[in-house]
């Protein structure tokens, strides 16, 4: 079996019997436009650099795993390639595909042999209820690859993989996490932006590490997670502060069995050898990054392209008060579901508040508790009356977007399209979780 690295979180893995390729993105501009590659892509074309593949696997519906645009170009080129994706996980994938005309060509599996290949896949269920990650579990023979891409750590997962496969030869691993804390987040000092910066890369790196020694593979693949943001990059609260360089696992607990393959297929790691074709040992330089963070700026976020409206035709009162309603019902037919043990609920009970407040220009703030559904419109004095909170600064475009939902919240959240002030900063997991109910 050998593993050929592309970008990101796309590998191919070829058996003697199928060559997968997995969540290939390669069109810029990912999470409404805030995504960007880096370093730069190679002048020949991600579909030629990868050649015929018998099969494509899609992890989950983020954007930087799955990429309609350049599914469809490849399948275009390469018709008898199939599409797969976990059989049991989320949704939301399987409705995207389908949306993307694409939805004959998918088969959701399970477990899939392939002759002497064989392919299982595990959903995670790391926070019940939201969840849309999965892992993909390759064997042939003795020698086995996982697969985890951006899996939360579940150790129910870990442990059916485990059982699937008690020696496992590869692991491809997280190492970093998107997301727009601390950057988004107006800190009391540098001092604490640093130090909150610090806690978010280690909290990463840690998980790798837990993964590392979990599986215990005998080689351990860092990838996943490699891209500018447009936005925020270049200043000191650029998103990259809080995020590590696959290289740094090289520094760590794990490192005598970490291996950094290189970018754009030229590294390639053979699993009966374990020797790598071609590695990284080091960071790219920061000018080489500051280059390319030029480079994209000039291209406009989606919602700036795409809704060309003017703030008194967004209507964002009456849209905020339906989404408000709509939202408290979801809420607690969300509360009916879930048993009380839930730790998602008994850790902020129902009685509990938590204020979104949304600044609305000058006139003050639209608030929105997202624990209990209460909304109401607060003027710029009255707003410390509330806590705990959440202010957020949100372009009017894009909230109405989400507000009617042409953009989710889960993508708005990874692109760091707004900017906010917890009083007190501190983070409730429900609360946010909630934020998807907020659509009319």
């Amino acid at each position: 079996m050998k593993i050929r690295y592309i970008y990101s979180a796309c590998v191919v893995i070829e058996t003697g019997d199928i060559k997968l390729l997995c969540d290939p993105w390669f069109t810029p501009g990912a999470y409404y436009g805030a995504w960007h590659h880096f370093p730069p892509l190679p002048e020949i074309g991600p579909i030629d650099l990868i050649g015929k593949v018998d099969a494509i696997w899609v992890s989950h519906i983020h954007p930087d795993h799955y990429d309609p645009i350049f599914l469809g170009r490849y399948l275009a080129r390469y018709p008898s390639t199939r599409l797969f994706t976990t059989l049991g996980g989320h949704p939301s994938l399987k409705l995207a595909i389908s949306l993307e005309g694409l939805g004959d060509r998918l088969k959701e599996i399970s477990l899939l042999p392939v002759g002497d290949t064989l392919l299982r896949t595990f959903p995670n269920n790391a926070y019940p209820g939201w969840n849309i990650d999965s892992a993909l579990l390759v064997t042939e023979g003795i020698t086995s690859v996982v697969n985890m891409n951006d899996n939360p750590f579940d150790p129910g997962q870990v442990g059916a993989i485990k059982t699937a496969s008690p020696e496992i030869t590869v692991a491809l691993l997280p190492y970093c996490g998107a997301g727009p804390y601390p950057h988004c987040y107006e800190l009391d000092s540098p001092e604490q932006r640093r130090a909150a910066e610090e806690r978010k890369k280690a909290q990463f790196l840690q998980s790798y590490n837990r993964y590392v020694e979990a599986l215990n593979p005998h080689v351990a693949i860092p990838f996943a997670g490699q891209f500018i943001h447009k936005g925020w990059s270049g200043t000191d609260r650029d998103p990259q502060n809080s995020m590590a360089d696959a290289t740094e696992v090289l520094g760590g607990p794990s490192w005598d069995r970490s291996v950094v393959l290189a970018d754009y297929g030229d590294g390639e790691l053979d699993t009966r050898t374990l020797h790598a074709s071609s590695t990284r040992t080091a960071p790219y330089p920061e000018e080489a990054r500051l280059l390319s963070i030029n480079n994209c700026k000039a291209h406009p976020y989606h919602y700036q392209r795409e809704l060309m409206l003017t703030p008194r035709r967004l209507k964002l009162d009456s849209l905020f008060q339906s989404a408000a309603v709509r939202a408290e019902r979801a809420i607690r037919a969300s509360r009916d579901r879930v048993s009380l043990n839930d730790s998602l609920v008994s850790s902020h009970p129902a009685s509990s508040s938590y204020w979104f407040c949304f600044r609305h220009g000058s006139a003050g703030f639209f608030c929105w508790d997202a624990l209990t559904g209460d909304f109401q419109f607060t003027n710029s004095s009255q707003v410390s009356s509330l806590e705990p909170r959440c202010e957020m600064d949100i372009d009017p475009r894009l909230l109405f977007g989400l507000l009617t939902h042409l953009y989710d919240w889960n993508s708005v959240e990874a692109g760091s399209l707004y900017t906010a002030r917890r009083v007190p900063d501190l983070y409730n997991r429900e609360a946010y979780r909630n934020l998807h109910y907020l659509r009319v």
